[in-house]
């Protein structure tokens, strides 16, 4: 609803910016304003000049569309290790946020063990991000090459098909529908994001743990069990260190939490907003 209550959506480096359909149609009875800004090197958006910080860019763009909407306050759902983009837009500005919901949320690891729990593909392109950034990029590169050649859904089960729960999720017609969708500004015919996934790999793998710890808004973290790049046990060798964030582990999900519980998601989101 263009006139509802904001709700700020970050759409991870998959670029997931559609949702389940139901979720639409709830959004709209429920009086929100999804905002989905496409990011930087994303569909037909440009990238960053060189040179420009990445975590700064990305939430400077984030502020500057919320200001062209005329939004004073508003929710956000971030998706992944989006969840530094949000903590970091509000700590930009002080009374805009009013709070943080995190689904299937990563936070920044510590240790090489965090990495060799998560499932090959992650692990191969994450630990990549942070321990040979250079060589990043070519990696990226191939593999969307390879997704495109195969196909997003046979990609999809080669990524995520250590996780019984994603995958379960992913055969749901409407979710299906979504990520094909939605994916579209990252991988299409016309469109190879490579160049942007691989940079948002790189920045979600820095340390970013003073964002956390420094967060001034309510934060909510939903957290699958069975989530292929963020396993549970690393999010509890996390929490120790947060303890101002409300972690909830969700059964039965994984990577796509947000796209098999959204009833859940916007629930907790209704606390950050004003009443309808």
């Amino acid at each position: 609803n263009p006139a509802g209550r904001p709700v700020l959506y970050m759409h991870l480096d998959f670029g997931f910016i559609r949702w389940p359909a139901g979720a639409e149609r709830v959004a709209r009875q429920r009086n929100l304003r999804v905002i989905v800004p496409v990011r930087a090197g994303y569909g037909r958006t440009d990238h960053h000049p060189k040179g420009v910080d990445h975590l700064h860019g990305v939430t400077a763009d984030y502020l500057a569309i919320l200001d062209w909407l005329g939004i004073r306050r508003v929710a956000i759902l971030a998706l992944g290790a989006d969840l530094r983009f949000a903590l970091n837009l509000s700590l930009q500005r002080e009374g805009l946020v009013g709070g943080i919901l995190g689904c299937a949320a990563q936070l920044p690891l510590r240790t090489a063990a965090q990495y060799d729990r998560m499932d090959k593909w992650q692990r191969f392109i994450l630990a990549n991000a942070r321990y040979a950034p250079k060589v990043l990029p070519f990696l990226v590169q191939a593999g969307f090459s390879l997704a495109r050649r195969m196909g997003k859904e046979k990609f999809f089960a080669q990524v995520n098909g250590g996780s019984a729960a994603d995958m379960e999720a992913f055969a749901r017609p409407e979710v299906r529908e979504a990520l094909l969708a939605g994916s579209e500004v990252t991988l299409s015919e016309k469109i190879l994001a490579h160049h942007a996934f691989a940079r948002e790999c790189i920045g979600s793998e820095k340390d970013w743990s003073a964002l956390v710890r420094a967060a001034v808004v309510p934060v909510v973290l939903l957290q699958g069990d069975q989530d292929p790049q963020t396993p549970a046990q690393t999010i509890r060798e996390l929490m120790g260190d947060y303890p101002h964030l409300d972690v909830r582990f969700v059964p039965n999900t994984g990577q796509l939490l947000f796209f098999a519980e959204w009833p859940m998601a916007l629930d907790i989101l209704e606390r950050f907003l004003p009443r309808r």
